[in-house]
């Protein structure tokens, strides 16, 4: 008898909609529940990439955890109080709006940037390496903002080792996603463009966990790293736009 195939598709689209359950969570400023939300849609990517993965451990896992967190969302009550810090949705597929929070966050705020990450593709498609790389990485930059709101803006009563700790993931997770988005050494086509204002969010966020932590020299490095590559993005779009002009007109 043959053993089922993993669907890699649907096990991703899965873990995709953990993901986005957890921006909701931070939307509605519950990082604690986003922050396992988010680590439990890292498990699922874990699990698809692992050798020899099981379909049925798979499926069974991601039912599971997608039934409590939707569980939770459900009973959120709706608050339009005013909150200390806003946390906003941007959809993976919609590069205009990535465009206008990367420069957003070239200034000041206490506006955050989650990522709802849009299926690419149906079950039974074929889901290439690359995605589930790109994939992985958002959802190390969700998990990374939670884990720092949470040091920054989570429970009150919290004490101040449990702060640090989810400062000191928050900081290393962000890390490890802008390692990811910065690896194109120069700016080449339309991914290239995309990754470069990931890594420019990513290095906001950096800075932002640096400061908190009274690492002040650091986290002016990277928001000098992020002014030079917000600096190489706009000359890119420029030439980008230019070039869709004369195309036009030709």
């Amino acid at each position: 008898m043959s053993l089922p195939i993993l669907d890699l598709s649907a096990a991703r689209n899965d873990a995709c909609a953990l993901n986005n359950v957890g921006v909701t969570m931070m939307m509605h400023g519950e990082f604690d529940s986003a922050v396992t939300s988010l680590k439990e849609s890292l498990h699922i990517m874990r699990m698809i990439l692992a050798p020899n993965a099981s379909p049925e451990s798979v499926k069974t896992f991601s039912n599971k955890k997608l039934r409590a967190a939707s569980c939770i969302v459900s009973k959120m009550v709706k608050d339009d109080a005013p909150r200390t810090v806003s946390v906003r949705a941007l959809e993976s597929n919609d590069f205009q709006s990535l465009l206008h929070a990367s420069f957003s966050k070239s200034c000041p705020s206490s506006v955050f940037h989650a990522i709802l990450i849009r299926n690419g593709s149906s079950a039974g498609d074929e889901c290439d390496q690359p995605d589930l790389d790109r994939t992985s990485n958002l959802m190390l930059l969700n998990y990374g903002l939670a884990c720092f709101l949470l040091s920054m803006y989570g429970r009150p009563n919290a004490n101040g080792r449990r702060r640090s700790a989810f400062s000191s993931i928050g900081y290393k997770t962000l890390l490890m996603s802008y390692t990811y988005f910065s690896s194109s050494q120069e700016i080449g086509d339309a991914q290239d463009l995309e990754q470069a204002l990931y890594a420019a969010i990513l290095l906001s966020y950096i800075s932002l966990v640096l400061e908190s932590s009274n690492e002040q020299e650091k986290s002016i490095e990277a928001k000098e790293l992020q002014q030079g590559l917000l600096s190489a993005v706009e000359k890119e779009t420029l030439i980008f736009q230019n070039q869709s002009v004369v195309a036009a007109a030709a």
